[in-house]
C-alpha cells in the first residue's frame, strides 16, 4: 500500500439505500431487500498496469468517508473497488473508474450489487476489479460481440506508423475458409470469430485480441514484441504483420494479414486460442508422442513459433517470452 500524500487527491462518498429494519450495520437496497453490511472495505487499482494502490481499507459505517491516495505527482486513472461484508465475507460489490491528481478532490457514487462476482483469479478481490484481462481456462465462453470493445483501456501508441493498419479491418461479411486440420470443432467454435473488426491504437488492439480470446493480456503484449517489436509494417520471409502470419501456410490471410493490424492479432490470438483448447491434433503427424495436451498457454505460443510442441526452437522461443513479459517494456515505451 503507497503511503497517502498530504494533500487530499480522492474524496469518496458512496450513495446508499439503507434498510430501516437491517439488523445493524449498515443495510443495502438490491432490489426490495436489503442486505445487511457490517462494513465496506474499499480497494484502489491502476487500471494501467494492475497495480493495488489500496486494498480492502475498512471504512466506517458513518458515510460520506475520505480515502486519500498517491497519484505520483501525475494524473491518472483509477479503479475504486467498494465491498460490502458481512460475517467476514463480501455479499456486494461495486466499482468505479475516476481521474485523479495532485490536489483535486473528486466524488465518486456508485451503487453496490449483491452477490458480488466470484474471485476466480485468487487475486483477492471480486474479478470485475481485476483490470487485466487473464488467461481463460479451456472451454470458457467467449465475451459477447461488442462486449471487449466496451472493456478495452484507451491508452498510448509506441508505434505510430501502425496508424493506418491500426484503422483498418476487413469488411462486414468476411469470412476465413475452413481450416483443414485438428479437430473439427475448430471450423465451428474458432474460424468463424476471426474477423479483425476493430480499431484502435496498437496496445487498445493487443487488449481488445487478449480480451477476446482469453489471453493474458501481457503474455499478448511480450509475445508481439518478440515477434516483430509491436510493428504491423513487419515483413520477412513471407511473414506479414504484427504476430507473423505467412499467408502461404494461412489461407484467406493474403489480403489482410498485412493490411489490418485487428485481423493479424484476433487470426493468431484466435490460432492460439484452438491449441489451447486442445483442438491442434495434426501434431501428432509430424511429431508423434509430442504431448501435446489442452490447457498451455506458453507451449501454443511457442507452436505458432516453431511449428513443433517443446522441440527446443519453441523452448528458446518461450525463454525469450518469458523475459519480455519480466521485462514490460512497453510500459515507457523502450522497445
Amino acid at each position: 500500500m503507497r503511503k497517502p500524500s498530504a494533500t487530499p487527491c480522492l474524496a469518496f462518498i458512496v450513495l446508499l439505500g439503507c434498510g430501516a429494519d437491517a439488523p445493524g450495520g449498515l443495510g443495502v437496497e438490491v432490489g426490495a431487500s436489503p442486505v445487511p453490511l457490517d462494513r465496506l472495505l474499499v480497494s484502489v487499482i491502476s487500471p494501467d498496469d494492475g497495480a493495488v494502490l489500496v486494498r480492502d481499507q475498512a471504512m466506517a459505517a458513518r458515510l460520506p468517508g475520505r480515502l486519500a491516495i498517491e497519484p505520483s505527482g501525475r494524473r491518472q486513472t483509477v479503479r475504486v473497488l467498494v465491498s460490502g461484508e458481512r460475517a467476514g465475507a463480501r455479499v456486494a460489490f461495486g466499482y468505479t473508474d475516476l481521474d485523479v491528481a495532485p490536489g483535486v478532490d473528486r466524488t465518486a457514487r456508485l451503487v453496490l450489487e449483491a452477490p458480488p462476482p466470484a474471485d476466480t483469479d485468487a487475486d483477492g478481490l471480486p474479478d470485475p476489479a481485476d483490470p487485466r484481462f487473464d488467461t481463460a481456462p479451456v472451454g470458457t465462453a467467449f465475451p459477447p460481440d461488442g462486449r471487449c470493445e466496451q472493456l478495452v483501456r484507451r491508452g498510448f501508441e509506441p508505434r505510430p506508423e501502425n496508424a493506418a493498419a491500426n484503422a483498418t479491418e476487413p469488411p462486414a461479411g468476411f469470412s476465413l475458409p475452413d481450416w483443414p486440420a485438428g479437430n473439427p470443432l475448430v471450423n465451428a467454435r474458432i474460424r468463424p470469430r476471426i474477423g479483425g473488426h476493430f480499431t484502435g491504437t496498437t496496445d487498445e488492439i493487443l487488449q481488445w485480441a487478449a480480451c477476446r480470446w482469453g489471453l493474458d493480456e501481457d503474455l499478448v503484449r511480450a509475445y508481439a514484441l518478440v515477434l516483430t517489436g509491436w510493428r504491423q509494417t513487419h515483413s520477412s520471409s513471407g511473414s506479414l504483420g504484427i504476430f507473423g502470419i505467412n499467408p502461404q501456410f494461412a489461407g484467406g490471410t493474403q489480403d489482410w494479414a498485412g493490411r489490418s493490424t485487428p485481423f493479424n492479432a484476433d487470426y493468431v490470438i484466435g490460432w492460439w486460442r484452438a491449441c489451447y483448447e486442445g483442438y491442434w491434433t495434426w501434431i501428432e503427424d509430424p511429431q508423434p508422442g509430442s504431448g501435446y495436451a489442452p490447457g498451455d498457454a506458453l507451449g501454443c505460443l511457442g507452436m505458432w513459433w516453431s511449428g513443433r510442441w517443446y522441440d527446443q526452437t519453441a523452448r528458446d522461443f518461450i525463454g525469450r517470452l518469458e523475459m519480455a513479459r519480466q521485462e514490460r517494456k512497453w510500459r515507457d515505451g523502450s522497445f
